[in-house]
Parts: C-alpha cells; structure tokens; sequence
C-alpha cells in the first residue's frame, strides 16, 4: 500500500490493484523487438498506473493531516 498526500493536505491510501496488467505492460517493452510497441507498453503502464491512483484518490475520503509534510530535508 502507498500514500499520496495532495497539494489540499489531504493523505489517501492507494491499494495496489491491477498490478498484474501494468506487469504485464511492462514485460511487453521489455520483450518486444519492434521500437513502437516498446514505447507504447511504457506508456500504457504508466497511464494505467495513473488511473488506478486517480480512481482510488476519487473513492475514497482523505485522512485531512494536521501538519503539513514538505519536501524539504533537514
């Protein structure tokens, strides 16, 4: 399981479903000899990578986080 926290502070789990298909988008890149369909299994897992985290982001209700996280490192 991962989180996301989105620019509003808002913390989201995102399960890993349908890692299976971006496998096996994956596993066609690396596997195909012809150029296109190399870069269009990459694209295609990461857009399917994209609308998993999006649909979950959408059905769920957020952990609203009382501190804010930044990127910084100290």
């Amino acid at each position: 399981m991962k989180y996301i926290v989105d620019q509003d502070n808002n913390l989201y789990q995102i399960k890993t479903i349908n890692i299976l298909q971006i496998i096996d988008c994956l596993q066609t890149a690396l596997t195909t000899n012809d150029p296109e369909q190399h870069y269009r299994s990459i694209y295609n897992a990461l857009s399917l990578s994209d609308e998993i985290v999006q649909l979950e982001m959408r059905n769920q209700t957020p952990t609203k986080l009382e501190k804010e996280f930044t990127d910084e490192t100290t």
